[in-house]
């Protein structure tokens, strides 16, 4: 069987039609240093959400001529925090093996 993979064109046209809501993070903690401040808000290096995951300031997100977020700046395994922030999930170190 064929793996069937997108072009760079392709997907950014594939996340301009996914719902908003796959990209959110809500009910994050945002802390770590202090990096300045958008929108008035500020910006910390780091959000840990409900379960524990941690995510690093990414950037960020830019807007399309119509007021929405641009979501093909959003790489896979980073998310949006308001006001606009990008972070990014943080890989868990394994286990140390017995």
């Amino acid at each position: 069987m064929r793996k069937r993979t997108l072009s760079p064109p392709a997907m950014m046209r594939r996340n301009q039609h996914q719902p908003i809501e796959y990209y959110l993070l809500d009910r994050v903690r945002c802390e770590g240093a202090l990096l300045g401040y958008l929108g008035g808000e500020p910006i910390r290096a780091a959000a840990v959400d409900d379960w524990g995951r941690r995510y690093e300031f990414a950037g960020v997100v830019s807007f399309r001529a119509d007021g929405q977020y641009d979501l093909r700046c959003v790489k896979p395994g980073e998310f949006i925090v308001e006001p606009g922030l990008i972070y990014r999930l943080q890989e868990r170190p394994s286990a140390p093996s017995a």
